[in-house]
């Protein structure tokens, strides 16, 4: 199943579309210039033809636009969690020090 995960912030809307193993089939950043909802629904509009897809939104137009899609929107913070512990599963509390995921200078 694919993954569509939108970041409607305060400058921008971000977009990435995934395959079942995570891999990237589509990533979008659009300025919105103040006009979140726009932008974000005719991201979705592009996506659309992708069946069979989880939704998930977040940032802070991300409520707004969660809600006429009819989904609950993601807390940011939590989303980051997630993210975290999935791309760094070897590292369970990382987490909790995003600092201990930096990569050494060199």
């Amino acid at each position: 199943m694919n993954i569509i995960g939108i970041d409607a912030g305060s400058v921008s809307v971000k977009a990435v579309l995934l395959d079942s193993a995570g891999g990237v089939l589509h990533r979008q950043y659009k300025n919105h210039r103040g006009h979140p909802l726009p932008v974000a629904l005719d991201i979705l509009k592009a996506l659309a033809g992708h069946d069979d897809c989880l939704l998930a939104i977040t940032g802070s137009a991300g409520k707004l636009i969660a809600e006429i899609v009819g989904i609950k929107p993601l807390n940011e913070i939590v989303a980051q969690a997630y993210a975290t512990k999935k791309l760094h599963p070897h590292r369970p509390n990382s987490w909790k020090s995003p600092s201990s995921l930096r990569r050494p200078a060199g």
